[in-house]
């Protein structure tokens, strides 16, 4: 099994106050079939990231297709496996990079 953290970055606020009752309908369902390890939004509000885990790319990628939010056009969708050795991925890698740890605008909590 593998790990591929999800970018939900916002696109359209209406949209994702809106659709939040059913994105955090859709999310508790894939807790419950056990395909998330971690879920939260960012605290300043620019989207939120949940990690999945599966055994491949392409079952994480047709479950984030599923999500409400990105349906109707609330938030995208960017991928990152669990293969990258640290934080300080490059984007050469084709993994995204980071400024800062993912802690500092996660709040699990949520």
């Amino acid at each position: 099994m593998k790990y591929f953290a999800v970018f939900s970055p916002m696109l359209d606020e209406e949209k994702n106050k809106h659709y939040r009752p059913d994105h955090l309908a859709f999310i508790q369902e894939q807790l419950d079939k056990g395909n998330i390890f971690a879920k939260g939004r960012f605290a300043d509000g620019a989207g939120g990231l949940v990690i999945y885990q599966a055994d491949s790319y392409a079952e994480v990628e047709a479950i984030a297709k599923q999500d409400p939010y990105v349906i109707k056009g609330a938030r995208g969708y960017i991928f990152m496996n669990g293969k990258c050795p640290s934080v300080n991925c490059k984007r050469e890698t084709g993994y995204l990079s980071y400024r800062y740890p993912v802690s500092r605008f996660w709040n699990p909590r949520d």
